[in-house]
């Protein structure tokens, strides 16, 4: 079933850009690389809202997003998917006529590639001296890292943050300030989609202000993206540390 059929199509984009949709409106994403890549949606408004999510030829599903006040966390909804093995470079998702008039959520695209070119996501080098760099709501960092140790850092006070760390064909998502009775709703935040295998697909639920994570260098880029509202200040810091 095409949603673009079903809805007005607010958009077609082809660089993972942040979108903005309203009820009764729907957006595709074209071009899409064969890699990992994980569909972000966030509620603005403080009332439930219904998306829906058509890709891979497959029946569109329906995902219910709190807003963050109601769910403790910072994200909607992430879905998964890997055009590389579903052979299918457009997704499209749609807010549909039948909900509440204010509705509003944003969605975009987060991967080792994307999103590029978007004014709406703030791209951010990590350098590898060990300094911290802020980071805020809607955000991607990313750097390339030689073959040697590394050691991340994420400090961060914000409450139930969701983020993302991609590294080659694996996905991990981090929650931080995130108590044990809350493992199974945060995990029930991600649906694992077409083409993502779910070997590649890690948790970590932090319930301190601190993530930390040691990895290997492969020369390809690795990103790490925290999700928040953009209208947010500062909500943390990530370091990037060479080891010897």
């Amino acid at each position: 079933m095409n949603l673009a059929n079903l809805f007005n199509t607010k958009n077609v984009i082809n660089n993972g850009a942040r979108c903005t949709l309203h009820r009764g409106e729907v957006v595709r994403y074209v071009n899409l690389p064969e890699q990992p890549i994980a569909v972000v949606m966030c509620n603005n408004t403080d009332q439930t809202v219904r998306v829906r999510l058509g890709y891979n030829n497959d029946y569109p599903q329906s995902f219910i997003i709190a807003p963050p006040q109601e769910s403790g966390f910072s994200a909607g909804h992430i879905y998964l998917m890997n055009p590389a093995l579903t052979h299918n470079y457009e997704i499209a998702l749609a807010l549909p006529k039948d909900i509440e008039e204010n509705a509003s959520v944003d969605v975009y695209l987060i991967s080792s590639f994307l999103p590029f070119h978007d004014d709406k996501i703030q791209n951010v080098a990590v350098p590898f001296d060990e300094d911290f760099v802020p980071f805020q709501g809607y955000s991607r960092m990313y750097c390339t890292p030689q073959f040697s140790w590394y050691l991340m850092q994420v400090d961060s006070t914000q409450k139930g943050l969701i983020s993302l760390f991609f590294q080659d064909n694996k996905v991990k998502i981090i929650g931080l300030n995130i108590a044990s009775h809350q493992e199974c709703t945060f995990r029930d935040l991600v649906t694992i989609g077409s083409g993502m295998d779910t070997n590649k697909v890690t948790f970590a639920r932090q319930e301190s202000t601190r993530w930390q994570y040691e990895f290997f260098g492969s020369i390809t880029q690795v990103v790490f993206s925290p999700i928040l509202k953009v209208d947010r200040a500062m909500v943390g810091q990530l370091s990037l540390l060479t080891k010897n």
